[in-house]
């Protein structure tokens, strides 16, 4: 992904990066390469607060089917169709 500029095999522009110190810097052209890691966990529901929290305790309302924490990352799930006892 480019952040600033662009680069093909027939062209090459440029754009402008902001530093995190707020420094604008012209002429440049930035890729950015993220690494993404897919896992399958379970979490637990709870019906009566309305949860659901993930196996490191991550906790989020069981309504948003996301939970987002800074250190464990982005999780999106579903939640499963249950049947009634005795199916």
């Amino acid at each position: 992904m480019f952040l600033a500029g662009e680069l093909t095999d027939t062209d090459c522009s440029t754009g402008v990066i902001e530093t995190a110190t707020g420094q604008k810097l012209g002429g440049q052209s930035a890729q950015a390469v993220f690494e993404i890691t897919v896992t399958r966990e379970c979490a637990k529901v709870n019906d009566f607060k309305g949860s659901i929290t993930a196996t490191k305790g991550v906790t989020t309302k069981a309504g948003d089917l996301a939970l987002v924490d800074t250190m464990e990352g982005t999780s999106c799930g579903r939640t499963p169709r249950r049947q009634a006892p005795g199916h």
